[in-house]
């Protein structure tokens, strides 16, 4: 756990998290996103396991903290993301990328270049 949240700083806007389904809650990064979110994730889960994809948004450093989870490369999903993501992202900030499914160059085709510039990987 202690590695993902170290690649979160007061800069993170965003995570996407590219997960396998089910979501297992005794995994490192299950642990850190619900620790950074204050365990909303599990709240989430416990209220409809069986999404595709789900958006939270939590708070960080006195900011929002939006965290993308899908299953599936949904396009339309993740556009939806981009959406909310891009009117309050700089040059300064980042998202990072937890991709537990191998699918980075998928994604870095659909991504606007400024959000694709501004990933950080983790793992």
């Amino acid at each position: 756990m202690n590695n993902l949240i170290s690649k979160i700083s007061p800069l993170t806007k965003a995570i996407i998290w590219l997960a396998p389904a089910p979501l297992n809650k005794e995994g490192t990064s299950y642990k850190a996103v619900d620790y950074l979110l204050n365990g909303l994730l599990t709240s989430s889960l416990n209220a409809n396991e069986d999404l595709n994809s789900r958006l939270l948004l939590g708070d960080h450093f006195s900011d929002k903290l939006f965290v993308f989870i899908t299953h599936n490369l949904n396009t339309s999903d993740l556009n939806h993301f981009v959406a909310l993501i891009e009117p309050v992202m700089t040059s300064e900030n980042n998202v990072l990328l937890i991709d537990e499914l191998n699918k980075f160059e998928e994604l870095s085709k659909i991504l606007p270049m400024a959000i694709k510039n501004s990933l950080i990987k983790y793992q």
